[in-house]
């Protein structure tokens, strides 16, 4: 398994965690709720690495906030789900001068949303600790530690929303030194950072993204697979499926049709061109791996495998165990997942990190 897989595994499992005991605080509202105008609409951890927790703090320009998380948010969303107020140019402008010149605040309920999110990336890892092991939880933040340390990047704090063609943003700027180690940064963004430079290095002069590669494509073949049965296959939602579905048909690498026994069921394949971006996209995973070994050490790399293999490896009922949702969860509505994504599916819809 990639260290990359591994990654997300833990990434994902935490988020969803940590999202189900947010969702159990927070005055929200969702489309299954009677709790009309009581809160916010309900969003992932996502939406306060990337924003929430910057806003919070004090009124600043949608520049101010991109710089200090490392990357964009979804500033429309984040206006009409009722976290933030914008005055200004308004929350879709994206040149520059409007980023600069347009203002956001925290509304009551953002900072009502904000205090509950606030201690809780430290309180699931603590959680993790305690499941886990302390020193598990230590070996694997040191060793995040020591290979983000290298980058030549700025790092965002969060994994970003993806962009069209589910691919990673490029950083909004490069350091003019490799990143400083940062001994206080807490578990999950140590797994976002590593995460986004992995994606990075694989999709650099590369035609599809490494979600659609680690997620999608290890699930289809040359066979027509229904599309229904895609989300236990790969762990990432409807809607995050239907992108990428989407985005490969138009290059050409999968035919749809119908399900012959029901006709109301599509389905999907690989193309020639679906089955050799296949291939090639497993030889990347594996070229890419050694070229971190190269970069960084193998030993640097083994430091992160040893603990993800324990945390995300092929036993992963602890994993699973903490993802459970709240009796009244809207992830409650729906099976418990059998397996997480390979690569997060982190997209405008409120962030969450398997595309829900």
């Amino acid at each position: 398994m990639t260290v990359s897989a591994l990654l997300s595994r833990a990434l994902v499992a935490f988020t969803i965690e940590l999202d189900n005991e947010a969702e159990h605080r927070l005055p929200h509202r969702t489309t299954e709720s009677d709790l009309k105008g009581s809160g916010p609409w309900l969003a992932s951890l996502v939406m306060w690495l990337n924003c929430l927790q910057f806003v919070a703090a004090g009124e600043l320009s949608l520049a101010e906030v991109e710089a200090r998380a490392g990357t964009k948010t979804n500033w429309d969303g984040m206006r009409r789900w009722g976290y933030v107020t914008l005055d200004g140019a308004g929350a879709r402008g994206s040149r520059v001068s409007t980023r600069l010149t347009t203002r956001v605040r925290a509304t009551s309920a953002g900072l009502g949303a904000a205090a509950i999110w606030r201690p809780l990336p430290n309180e699931i890892e603590q959680r993790w600790r305690d499941r886990f092991g302390g020193a598990i939880i230590d070996n694997l933040c040191a060793a995040l530690g020591d290979v983000i340390g290298r980058s030549e990047f700025r790092l965002p704090v969060c994994l970003p929303i993806l962009r069209y063609g589910l691919f990673c943003p490029e950083p909004i700027a490069a350091h003019e030194a490799p990143n400083a180690r940062d001994a206080d940064a807490c578990l999950v963004v140590l797994l976002s950072q590593a995460l986004v430079m992995f994606a990075l290095d694989f999709e650099h002069n590369w035609p599809l993204s490494l979600a659609i590669c680690a997620n999608i494509l290890p699930a289809l073949g040359e066979e027509p697979t229904r599309l229904a049965d895609l989300p236990g296959l790969t762990g990432v939602s409807k809607a995050a499926i239907d992108m990428a579905i989407g985005f490969l048909a138009k290059q050409g690498q999968v035919d749809l049709g119908h399900d012959g026994a029901a006709r109301r069921s599509k389905t999907v394949r690989l193309t020639s061109r679906g089955e050799s971006a296949k291939t090639r996209s497993t030889d990347r995973l594996a070229e890419v791996e050694q070229i971190w070994r190269a970069r960084f050490g193998a030993e640097r790399i083994e430091a992160i495998r040893e603990p993800l293999i324990r945390l995300a490896g092929n036993d992963r009922r602890e994993l699973l165990a903490g993802i459970r949702s709240y009796p009244e969860g809207w992830r409650a509505r729906s099976p418990a997942p059998g397996r997480l994504p390979d690569f997060p599916m982190v997209l405008h819809r409120g962030g969450f990190p398997d595309g829900s």
